[in-house]
């Protein structure tokens, strides 16, 4: 970036790998920097110690850019949907307890107003390619739906509890609930299922927020997976901006921790990075 050349240590792109130290996987973690104004050859070792604060912006931006995903443009119109588009990552229903994301609105969006809670809904023929936790093989790309908009042979098989949180400094405030039964058909638009507040509820810029969805062990109703390997990552309304992905055991509602992947991974790995599960709906 600009004359600053950062080389990372191979536990962000292949975090399996045999060269990725355990400290290090799925971190973007500085290893050399290099300034090609001074030293356009790369001449030596270019230690990091002298220039920490550089380095260390420079490694976020990294993993932004990979956690993110950039494959397409990621620009998307301020519409109502908090997901302008579903991605399609691989396919799990393996945890008990909440998944989601911390998010807060980007600054000038100014306050919005929430008027639905939702959830992705499954085409009956959806399935994962590969076991959740599982490294993929060659033969295991991620897989789109074939039926995105399709309305038909889509039902939620289990209910379900949504929550919006909001993060104070000293405590968690719910400030919207929804409980889905079973069933539930709610308001399908292309693939999420929405559900009305009975009274909208007012997001504020410089604030942190909890989206969750209640969800057991194979019951039926299916997410995408946060991390991606060859898919193509969700694109978000444009004045939100995704802190890092959730998951919150049973009985431990103030607690939250990384949805796990094949082993554990450094906790940067599910930072700027959302299970595309619970949604929510602004006001027009």
């Amino acid at each position: 970036q600009g004359t600053n050349k950062l080389i990372v240590s191979g536990g962000l792109a292949m975090p399996w790998a045999p060269w990725s130290a355990d400290g290090s996987r799925g971190d973007s973690l500085p290893t050399v920097l290099y300034d090609l104004e001074n030293n356009l050859y790369e001449d030596g070792d270019a230690n990091t110690e002298s220039r920490k604060d550089v380095a260390s912006e420079l490694a976020d931006t990294l993993l932004k850019i990979h956690n993110r995903g950039c494959a397409r443009e990621l620009d998307a119109l301020a519409g109502r949907e908090l997901f302008a588009n579903p991605g399609w990552h691989n396919l799990r229903n393996d945890v008990t307890g909440e998944i989601g994301f911390e998010f807060n609105l980007k600054g000038g969006s100014r306050t919005k107003q929430v008027t639905h809670l939702g959830l992705w809904d499954d085409h009956d023929t959806d399935r994962p390619v590969r076991a959740a936790r599982a490294i993929p093989t060659d033969s295991q790309s991620d897989q789109p739906s074939r039926f995105t908009t399709q309305k038909s042979h889509r039902g939620l098989k289990a209910p379900h509890v949504l929550r919006l949180v909001r993060l104070d400094s000293s405590q968690w405030t719910e400030i919207a609930r929804v409980e889905v039964a079973a069933g539930e058909i709610g308001e399908l638009h292309e693939s999420f299922r929405y559900f009305s507040l009975k009274k909208a509820v007012t997001l504020d810029e410089n604030t942190n927020y909890l989206l969750l969805m209640s969800t057991r062990v194979a019951d039926g109703d299916q997410y995408h997976d946060p991390i991606s390997f060859d898919g193509l990552s969700p694109i978000v309304h444009p004045d939100v901006r995704i802190q890092r992905s959730v998951l919150i055991r049973l009985h431990a509602t103030d607690y939250r921790t990384s949805i796990p992947a094949f082993e554990d991974l450094n906790d940067s790995s599910c930072r700027y990075r959302a299970p595309v599960g619970p949604t929510l709906r602004f006001g027009s």
